[in-house]
């Protein structure tokens, strides 16, 4: 976790967790990860007082689990709930982007283009850091112009829990140019004006980080605890 020096203030929770929430959804804190509340606040440079807000919230939000001895944990998805949430994802984000899309502006695209080459130049050097950092922005970007706020939130929720096991399983990857052809083509139909091409482009995309985090988890330690694993998130996703 990258040190932040926070001035002793009344928002210091605040500050906490929106540090700790943008490290979970660019999966900067990784599975099975324990965070205690010292540990944090050691980081951080900042008391325990806020530290225990945040991680207590985070928790309530489902994005954490609760342990012992002040120490939380992130957690490590098994099938059932990947299927749920990268469900929920395809849903949300699907619905957010054609919501956004006659709010899009034209003078909205080239910033967007931008994010979409800074993909393209972390990939061509490796940078997994960079490139899970560019791809958040690239995607609230469009789905800030959806005006609609808990929906908004939802979806930061969700990206906060699927994002450490997505991390790991890009990173067991081998990186490919590939990987942002989703996201021109988004750009592209957000261009077009065309809601059909742009909700199939945004699911598109969603089954790609599905199938990464298919792909990539321990299948041995899964079918030893479970004899009949449930569907894997990338074929449950293409159903809806």
């Amino acid at each position: 976790m990258s040190l932040l020096k926070i001035a002793d203030d009344p928002t210091q929770a605040e500050v906490v967790y929106s540090k700790l929430k943008t490290d979970l959804m660019t999966g900067a804190l990784l599975p099975s990860l324990k965070l205690s509340i010292r540990s944090v606040a050691d980081d951080m440079g900042t008391g325990e007082s806020p530290v225990r807000e945040a991680l207590k919230r985070l928790a309530s939000e489902r994005v954490l689990e609760g342990g012992a001895k002040r120490s939380y944990r992130v957690p490590d998805l098994d099938d059932a709930r990947a299927v749920n949430l990268f469900n929920l994802r395809a849903l949300l984000e699907c619905e957010a982007a054609a919501l956004a899309l006659p709010r899009f502006g034209p003078t909205l695209l080239p910033e967007l283009r931008s994010v979409a080459q800074n993909m393209g130049h972390a990939l061509s050097s490796g940078q997994l850091e960079g490139y899970m950092q560019q791809n958040r922005k690239f995607h609230f970007l469009i789905y800030d112009h959806c005006e609609n706020t808990d929906m908004i939130a939802m979806i930061e929720q969700l990206w906060m829990q699927t994002g450490p096991s997505l991390r790991r399983g890009i990173g067991a990857a081998e990186f490919d140019h590939s990987w942002n052809q989703h996201h021109l083509d988004i750009i592209a139909a957000l261009e077009a004006r065309d809601v059909a091409t742009l909700r199939r482009e945004m699911l598109r995309d969603i089954v790609w980080g599905a199938e990464h985090y298919t792909r990539h988890r321990d299948h041995d330690v899964r079918r030893s605890s479970d004899p009949h694993p449930s569907v894997s998130p990338a074929i449950e996703i293409e159903r809806i």
